[in-house]
């Protein structure tokens, strides 16, 4: 009978770190046997040869390898590494369940068969991956994940810079914002400052948001320093375009461009009324007028789930990051001119949302619109 070091290693892209080590947690938790997650073995791994030792875990030292499939998984060296250890070590052994694949977003990994089944994050989660891990290998009752107290933000510690489809969420230790913008940023996720360094002076424009601020901007330069562990990133901008306030807006007989526009925060922090696939033509009209004329962003459904699938194992991450996300988001898609109030408050898997901002003021004689929005975002189902 084989003896195996680790009853499951985990492998994942580093995206998906906080999911790895609440899986590995649970797993732990409901004696399911040791967990090879990298998390727990920097000691161990401290000098080692990578290469070599990451393919004797996947290959000889591990019992099952639960495989978090996503598109950063199938990207990356590292994790393409691992994996093809996995399957080294699954073709070997023919016809027993070694790797055991989640479907994370939808990516299939390269080089499993079509008919191998998946477990699907978006449905079951960790608790329901962690649970059908440990009936598989034959453990009574189940893992349990540690209740989470309610915890809320009225502001974010953290700045969003966003080039491409690159996103970044970093901690800021200095900001100055005015025609120019400095950030000094302390990455605490591993994968944010090979993200950063991809960020060149000259290439595609930079958004970036910070507290209540928000522009578009072009990088002049960027800095890299360490002390210590801690990594810091210094990016110069200059602000090319800062005010998103629609020029012109229209409404319809029945609904004024102000109610399209509480319609479309709404939907945004709460997920009401998503955008749907419809062939009315009217429906359609009304649908452009919901997303915002003119405007940078075009909201069609609340960020608040995705961004909870891929960060709610870290709840106070998730907080700060959908903060920093909505105050953005409110203002590229003409929801408000200013954002008053935010405050989020995360319960089970709901976000409780209290929101006041006040619309660009249209008329000098006549008050600018003041929106107040209080509600629930479900963020799961």
């Amino acid at each position: 009978m084989d003896t195996y070091q680790y009853k499951v290693a985990v492998s994942y892209a580093g995206e998906q770190r906080a999911v790895a080590e609440a899986i590995a947690k649970c797993i732990q938790h409901g004696g399911g046997g040791p967990v090879f997650y990298d998390g727990y073995e920097k000691a161990a791994l401290w000098g080692k040869d990578l290469y070599e030792h990451l393919t004797e875990i996947y290959q000889n030292k591990a019992e099952f390898c639960i495989i978090i499939a996503s598109k950063e998984y199938v990207e990356k060296v590292w994790t393409t590494h691992e994996r093809k250890s996995a399957q080294a070590r699954a073709l070997r052994e023919k016809g027993r369940e070694y790797i055991l694949p989640v479907d994370f977003d939808g990516t299939k990994v390269p080089g499993l068969l079509d008919t191998i089944s998946y477990l699907e994050f978006s449905t079951e989660g960790v608790q329901g991956i962690c649970n059908a891990f440990l009936e598989k290998v034959g453990v009574k009752g189940s893992g349990a994940l540690a209740p989470a107290a309610a915890i809320a933000v009225s502001s974010s510690p953290r700045a969003v810079v966003i080039w491409g489809k690159t996103v970044v969420f970093a901690p800021v230790v200095r900001s100055t914002w005015g025609t120019t913008v400095s950030l000094l940023l302390e990455p605490d996720d591993p994968t944010d400052s090979p993200a950063l360094s991809g960020v060149k002076p000259g290439a595609r424009p930079v958004l970036v948001a910070y507290q209540h601020n928000v522009a578009i901007c072009r990088l002049i330069g960027s800095t890299n320093s360490t002390e210590g562990r801690k990594a810091k990133w210094e990016l110069e901008l200059a602000v090319e375009e800062e005010g998103f306030s629609p020029d012109m807006e229209v409404g319809t007989s029945g609904t004024s461009a102000e109610q399209f526009a509480e319609q479309r925060a709404r939907r945004l922090l709460l997920n009401e009324n998503p955008a749907r696939e419809t062939q009315d033509v009217n429906e359609i009209m009304l649908e452009i007028l919901r997303r915002g004329q003119s405007t940078k962003v075009k909201v069609e459904r609340s960020p608040f789930p995705e961004l909870f699938k891929a960060l709610g194992q870290n709840r106070a991450v998730f907080l700060e990051s959908a903060w920093i996300t909505a105050a953005m988001q409110l203002r590229l898609s003409g929801c408000v001119e200013t954002v008053n109030t935010l405050r989020l408050e995360i319960r089970e898997a709901s976000l409780l949302v209290d929101f006041v901002g006040t619309r660009h003021r249209k008329y000098r004689n006549v008050d600018p619109y003041v929106m107040r929005i209080k509600g629930e975002c479900p963020l799961q189902g």
